[in-house]
């Protein structure tokens, strides 16, 4: 049974989103999982499936408050994983703030 739990901790994860835990009162159309035409790789990192793999690729809640009470226009964030590399991403409508918050926090 324990190399069970070993195995499904290794391909399920966890995020605030999946395990039940609320972040924050986002702007309407704004939020998690939410895709819009620019996009800025915030961290990456590699991923064979592991939680602590996960946990160590994301987007501390602090700068995504941040986006949400400074950001002209939609934003969203979310997590792909393609090649064994996991990408955290944030999304905005606006290309000048986009720009800015890339040249600022980034960390790509």
């Amino acid at each position: 049974m324990e190399i069970l739990n070993k195995i499904k901790s290794r391909i399920t994860g966890t995020t605030p989103q999946t395990n039940g835990n609320k972040l924050g009162e986002w702007r309407e159309g704004c939020g998690y999982n939410v895709k819009c035409k620019y996009d800025v790789v915030y961290s990456s990192g590699i991923y064979t499936g592991t939680d602590t793999e996960w946990a160590n690729v994301g987007i501390p809640h602090s700068v995504i408050d941040k986006i949400n009470r400074e950001c002209p226009g939609k934003f969203g964030w979310r997590f792909e994983v393609s090649n064994d590399i996991k990408y955290a991403i944030i999304s905005f409508d606006n290309r000048e703030y986009a720009f800015w918050f890339n040249l600022q926090y980034s960390k790509q």
